[in-house]
């Protein structure tokens, strides 16, 4: 993790840039993104749960129970993980960089997410999804931190490109600027759910009348929260996919070392896991949200 990185291998022997700057090792963008990696994609991994359990759950024709308690143990499993890692993280001496900090707000982001999939233990208690403010509490959690890892993660591949292409690193009050920055407008997207609320029709509620989680009820038109919420993960994957492409074309053209080319490789696996993780998710939303058939309805 970049984080854990000593500041003495961002200014390496490596060969020299474009412009005579001293080209900084993939190394540490590889670092990086290794760990950013396996985190950042928990809690994709615990919404690709939720459906392939729905699919199975629809098979089975079991009464719900069993895909609810798929979600939890996952929530449970990425919960835990991200709070090692985040408490690792703080044990270390030089965990006060900016790549530190923005890992940590992509960990705070995942945890969040996570927290909402546990909170269904109490649907699993109960024995049903009922709207209400619990329900609401878990819709604008894992709304905060849905927006909220997509966010970090694209921060830290446009970090990982200045550091890689321009060898340089941003000021150190960008990345404190960027915290309220998309903290706040994570918050304000999430609570204008509410503001559309009736009295009557609970916004967050259960979807399809077999949901493992409270979503976006179906007496509400989701197309304009599809159009905030996919636009920005959309646009997240495009501009992870094409500036770790600059970054992989760069280190081939300026780097002979052989350990280099193999660091832009397994950089670029870190384009792939995040697309692969993330894609099942986003073409279920648009396919439904476009009236195409689906496994199991939203």
């Amino acid at each position: 993790m970049v984080g854990l990185v000593n500041k003495s291998l961002l200014l390496d022997s490596s060969p020299v840039g474009p412009n005579g700057a001293a080209f900084i090792g993939p190394n540490v963008a590889y670092k990086q993104n290794k760990w950013t990696t396996i985190f950042s994609c928990l809690q994709f991994v615990n919404m690709n749960t939720t459906i392939s359990e729905k699919l199975n759950s629809q098979a089975n024709n079991d009464n719900g129970g069993s895909e609810l308690c798929a979600v939890c143990a996952t929530g449970v499993i990425s919960n835990g993980s991200v709070t090692l890692a985040i408490l690792w993280i703080l044990a270390k001496k030089n965990a006060n960089g900016i790549d530190t900090c923005l890992v940590l707000n992509l960990l705070i982001a995942d945890w969040l997410q996570s927290m909402g999939f546990i909170m269904s233990l109490y649907w699993v208690a109960i024995n049903e999804i009922t709207p209400g403010l619990y329900c609401n509490i878990q819709g604008v959690i894992m709304s905060i931190g849905g927006m909220g890892s997509v966010s970090w993660v694209t921060l830290i591949t446009i970090y990982t490109f200045l550091v890689v292409v321009y060898s340089k690193q941003p000021k150190k009050y960008y990345a404190i600027l960027s915290i309220p920055i998309v903290w706040l407008t994570a918050i304000f997207l999430s609570l204008t759910y509410l503001l559309v609320q009736k009295p009557e029709k609970p916004f967050f509620a259960t979807v399809g009348g077999n949901s493992t989680f409270c979503w976006i009820a179906d007496e509400y038109d989701r197309s304009w929260v599809y159009i905030i919420y996919m636009s920005i993960l959309l646009s997240s994957i495009a501009l992870i996919i094409i500036l770790h492409g600059i970054m992989f074309c760069f280190i081939y053209r300026y780097s002979t070392r052989a350990m280099f080319r193999r660091t832009a490789v397994k950089l670029i696996l870190y384009s792939v896991c995040y697309v692969m993780l993330t894609l099942p998710l986003c073409s279920y939303l648009l396919s439904g949200h476009f009236g195409l058939p689906t496994p199991y309805p939203l």
